[in-house]
């Protein structure tokens, strides 16, 4: 039976992936009395031993009493696999225990006890310690808010703190809700939500996280988000969610336990039965052997194994930054073979500014100006955004008019009514299309697209009215990121834009990309990510993998869907990416995407290693067994040989933890 999220796996309770609706430092932790258990059953045990050893007549009875201190856990296990008619690994022990005790054996099944009592113990910290990493983060922002209400600053419960509503934050003091500042400047240390090392200048107008550190002076923020749904809530819940979520390779490795299982009690009962009744063999100790045979074949470090490293392996991308949403991602991810970028706020800054407006048909600048102002008002477009920035800031006065029935088509620009009359404001191939461009407009255009501008054209019904040259800087570290994918084997990097073919082909040249396209629609962005999908599936061309498309998560929201890897650039600020993308980048750096990459390459690796040590310790007991056939076997060896594999393919998979950065 493979468990669903939130039950316990069908091997043992160490396995089982974390509840979604479950706090992770309540899941992860272990009850006092059980610790206490464990110890009072290994203490006796070990008297035990020692009474034995002097042949004191007591040995038995302080046995019992080690065995009835540390069998809990087995119980628990043991009674909830019975009510989900399954065979696991509490069931394996606790018919090994109660053959033990029936042969006599009551040291052997103490020491059976005791071992099976630590190992979960210690399997449930080492797991818990990976989603404590995570868990951690539900506690950074602070429980109480200082907010300005009635011109007075009240310390109230940030659950209570509406959106829009003003707080203050000190010095030294963390964020208790995300918001705009209002007022104010500091150094913000990001770490928790971006995964970035170093502080981070805001002022105001800049978007803030909860959790995020105060380091400098004090500034107000106006609540964008209520508490609870918060960058650092959403980004801890999603990491949960990610965990419950097993990959295609946890799918296969749990069918294959839940029909080896039954198997391996089939040939316990055969290796009891056989010897005796054939071959004249001892029953104890044929018993005895099948009994180890069953506690060793168990399939508890092959269950574990994959969930162990998926777990820590999506808990250090959080941590770096970088949020992976599952375990199927996170393969996907290590099979990357091609990338795609959007150019716009992905390998550029996604702040483009207007460098130059030209009146093509002699209206004058200001009333231009304030037409295309009223278009683009309305829209959160980057470029929208350029152009209100640009008529606010610019020498010509521009007066405040609004604009009617404005609506905005994806991919191609904005139309609307100023003044009774119609405009369009959008991408130049839309009005070439149409055949309204003159001499003089063609010109002013390809001077701009020469001089590497990205050109937006306002128009009215039948003639251009202006030219907007916009430019944008491109990201700082997108070089490095594209060399450093290239090093990690990736094939292909690709820039998919709607922008035209001289800036793009530019900004290919700045940032080492081996191919590009230009003038794209969101379709036709769509259709080449199905095209290189579809190369990769079949091994067509160079690229034989996975395809990645790397974009805002808004407008590139088809092809992010259809890409074998959806990557959202700038997720703290965006909920669309976090709905739509497979993997969200925490923070504006593309550095972050090599570092995703890398890491699930890791956790893939880890992942066959544990199939291997699992293998191997099982192989290594079988030869033992069948070279001793005939001799005398302890029901330790069997123990050790599960116990041993499962306790190796966890502290395997913590590795995955160990401190890496972007």
């Amino acid at each position: 039976m493979i468990a669903q999220p939130g039950e316990k796996s069908a091997c043992c309770s160490g396995c089982a992936p974390p509840n979604p609706n479950t706090n992770p430092q309540q899941s992860s932790s272990v009850p006092m009395w059980e610790n206490a258990s464990v110890l009072a059953c290994g203490a006796l045990a070990l008297c035990g031993w020692l009474a034995s050893h002097f042949s004191l007549p007591a040995a038995r009875a302080i046995y019992a009493v080690a065995i009835a201190a540390g069998i809990w856990p087995l119980l628990r296990g043991s009674l909830a696999a019975l009510r989900s008619r399954s065979l696991d690994m509490n069931i394996l022990m606790s018919v090994a225990v109660a053959g033990a005790c029936v042969l006599g054996d009551w040291g052997e099944a103490a020491s059976l006890v005791f071992l099976y009592a630590a190992a979960e113990w210690i399997e449930e910290w080492s797991v818990g310690r990976s989603r404590r990493a995570i868990g951690g983060l539900m506690t950074l922002a602070p429980p109480r808010a200082l907010v300005r209400r009635d011109n007075q600053w009240l310390d109230v419960d940030a659950d209570e703190v509406a959106v829009g509503e003003i707080f203050l934050v000190r010095a030294g003091e963390r964020l208790a809700l995300d918001g705009t500042i209002e007022s104010g400047a500091s150094e913000l240390n990001q770490a928790p939500v971006t995964g970035e090392s170093t502080p981070v200048y805001k002022a105001s107008g800049d978007e803030v996280f909860a959790g995020t550190l105060n380091g400098g002076g004090a500034f107000e923020v106006r609540a964008t988000r209520p508490a609870r749904e918060g960058t650092v809530a959403r980004i801890a819940r999603l990491v949960e969610e990610a965990e419950s979520q097993r990959s295609p390779r946890q799918r296969l490795v749990e069918k294959f336990a839940r029909r080896y299982t039954p198997v391996v009690m089939l040939i316990a009962t055969a290796v009891a039965l056989v010897p005796p009744l054939a071959l004249g063999a001892a029953w104890n100790d044929s018993v005895l052997r099948a009994l180890a045979l069953l506690v060793a074949a168990c399939p508890c470090a092959f269950v574990l194994g994959g969930p162990v490293a998926t777990i820590c392996a999506l808990s250090a991308a959080a941590r770096g930054g970088v949020l992976i949403r599952g375990g199927g991602a996170l393969e996907n991810l290590a099979e990357l073979r091609v990338v795609a970028f959007d150019k716009t706020g992905t390998l550029s800054l996604g702040a483009p500014r207007v460098t130059d407006f030209t009146v093509l048909n002699g209206m004058p600048p200001h009333r231009a100006l304030e037409i295309a102002a009223a278009l683009e008002r309305r829209s959160d477009h980057p470029l929208a955004r350029a152009v209100v920035k640009y008529v606010g800031e610019s020498r010509v006065e521009a007066q405040s008019v609004e604009a009617q029935s404005v609506e905005e088509d994806s991919g191609h620009g904005v139309r609307g009514i100023v003044d009774g009359a119609n405009y369009r404001l959008g991408r130049v191939a839309i009005f070439a299309r149409e055949g309204i461009l003159n001499g003089r407009a063609e010109r002013v255009i390809e001077n701009l697209q020469g001089g590497g501008r990205s050109v937006a054209l306002l128009c009215s019904d039948n003639a251009p009215l202006a030219a907007i040259g916009f430019a944008d800087e491109v990201r700082g570290e997108a070089q490095s990121a594209l060399a450093n994918l290239k090093k990690l084997g990736i094939e292909k990097c690709v820039i998919l834009s709607g922008d035209h073919a001289a800036v793009v082909q530019n900004v290919a040249r700045d940032v080492g990309a081996d191919e590009w396209h230009a003038g794209l629609l969101p379709h036709e962005k769509l259709k080449i990510i199905r095209d290189l999908a579809q190369a990769g599936a079949t091994g067509k061309g160079e690229a034989k993998g996975a395809t990645a498309m790397v974009g805002d998560g808004i407008n590139d929201a088809p092809a992010l869907a259809a890409a074998d890897i959806g990557v959202a650039m700038g997720a703290a600020g965006s909920d669309a990416a976090l709905e739509v993308a497979h993997v969200a980048l925490m923070g504006d750096d593309l550095q972050k995407l090599p570092f995703a990459v890398a890491l699930s390459r890791r956790a893939r690796s880890v992942m066959r290693q544990n199939i291997a040590l699992a293998l191997a310790m099982k192989l290594v007991f079988a030869v033992g067994l069948f070279l001793n056939f005939w001799g005398n076997y302890a029901l330790i060896g069997g123990v050790i040989a599960d116990v041993g594999a499962t306790l190796l393919v966890t502290a395997n998979g913590l590795r995955l933890l160990q401190k890496s950065t972007p």
